[in-house]
């Protein structure tokens, strides 16, 4: 069987070296390892040369640790804030929700927060508001806290009859009863599901001539505002984007 050059990978016949890397040997440019048997030119290490392996493993050791740590960043499950021993979630979330869609937003590739949870209408129910509510983002919080601190009267998610079967209903997320307005905030709207979610609403609210406010995450930058304006000035009977 014909063999290939140890150094330029040409074909050496039944020699570890071509003819010219024969030549370089002869010229002192090549050494054969005392410890493998392997050829090298002289200024390049041997592959078994204990520095190149100790380099090799510190490399390893490198990505190891760094892997290590960026799964001990996460010592809190993101959902409850319970210890979580480097996961995303403790036992009893991952148990809870692991098989529901869970909307998660992540910055600067290792920063990660719970969103909301999309499929389950009760257990969705995460974060406690000012007055005692219950809902499902952070945001939607924010929305309720400012409706309580200002005196608004407010349900969350007062259902919205399609049809005689309860199971069709729809909630919006909030609902205004002396202004009889509706709140919607579309907080995830690039997610797929979600904009299904937001487009079938919406139909619904037009044929119903619901009166609708709706925010997005950008106007929460500046709730104050938004809200008082968008509470003020809207459409009757309209979804109000």
């Amino acid at each position: 069987m014909k063999k290939t050059c140890e150094i330029c990978g040409n074909p050496s016949g039944m020699y570890p070296l071509c003819k010219d890397c024969f030549k370089l040997r002869d010229e002192g440019k090549i050494l054969k390892c005392e410890e493998c048997g392997s050829w090298h030119r002289i200024n390049e290490p041997c592959k078994c040369n204990p520095k190149t392996k100790n380099a090799d493993v510190a490399k390893e050791k490198q990505k190891n640790l760094e892997k290590e740590n960026f799964v001990n960043e996460t010592t809190e499950c993101i959902i409850c804030g319970k210890e979580s021993n480097g996961y995303l979630f403790c036992k009893e979330c991952y148990s809870k929700y692991s098989d529901k869609t869970i909307l998660i937003k992540i910055t600067n590739c290792r920063e990660t927060e719970f969103c909301q949870i999309l499929d389950n209408h009760e257990e969705g129910l995460i974060y406690k508001c000012e007055d005692g509510h219950k809902v499902r983002s952070k945001s939607e919080m924010l929305i309720d806290n400012w409706l309580f601190t200002h005196g608004i009267a407010h349900a969350y998610e007062k259902a919205v009859p399609i049809d005689a079967d309860p199971n069709h209903d729809i909630h919006p997320d909030f609902y205004l009863s002396k202004e009889d307005i509706y709140i919607e905030h579309w907080g995830y709207e690039n997610a797929k599901d979600y904009k299904k979610q937001k487009e079938y609403k919406i139909d619904i609210y037009n044929k119903q001539e619901k009166t609708v406010i709706t925010t997005t995450e950008t106007d929460l930058s500046d709730i104050n505002s938004t809200l008082e304006r968008k509470l003020k000035f809207y459409n009757k009977g309209r979804v109000n984007e």
